[in-house]
């Protein structure tokens, strides 16, 4: 229970230090009031730091233990190459990766975007786009739900 305490300590201490003093720290931490769990937890704070050159894919792997661990895995499918992909093709990908952690706070962060408090960083075009990929991820997740279900 402390290693696991520890971790979780270590995750927060990395995030704010990634940020530093930005108010842009608020984000993540308003996805991580969200998260259901201790692992989306630590995907919510980290989610932005690579794609915002806060830190490296090497740093996160150091942090959460492995290439593979499935926290590590969502944060690299989190990261968007915009040079690469549209954010359609993006959103697709989160889908795609059946990264359960990933759809969820992809979906936080949607959410978090479209907050009316928070309406007045984004124009109308991005609520819709936004919208419509919450949707997406949404009936993604359903689908996956179903189909384990159906396994059952």
């Amino acid at each position: 229970m402390s290693q696991h305490i520890d971790e979780m300590e270590r995750v927060w201490r990395f995030a704010r230090q990634a940020y530093g003093d930005s108010h842009a720290f608020a984000h993540p931490t308003r996805l991580a009031a969200l998260a259901q769990n201790d692992d989306e937890v630590a995907v919510a704070l980290l989610h932005d730091v690579i794609e915002d050159e806060l830190a490296t894919f090497e740093d996160v792997v150091d942090l959460l233990g492995g290439h593979d661990d499935p926290r590590t895995q969502a944060v690299i499918v989190l990261t968007r190459d915009k040079e690469r992909n549209t954010y359609e093709q993006y959103v697709q990908k989160v889908i795609d990766s059946g990264s359960r952690l990933a759809v969820a706070v992809k979906m936080y962060d949607l959410f978090d975007h479209i907050m009316p408090n928070r309406l007045g960083n984004i124009g109308p075009g991005h609520v819709t786009k936004y919208t419509a990929a919450i949707t997406q991820l949404a009936l993604s997740r359903c689908a996956a739900d179903e189909g384990v279900r159906n396994k059952g």
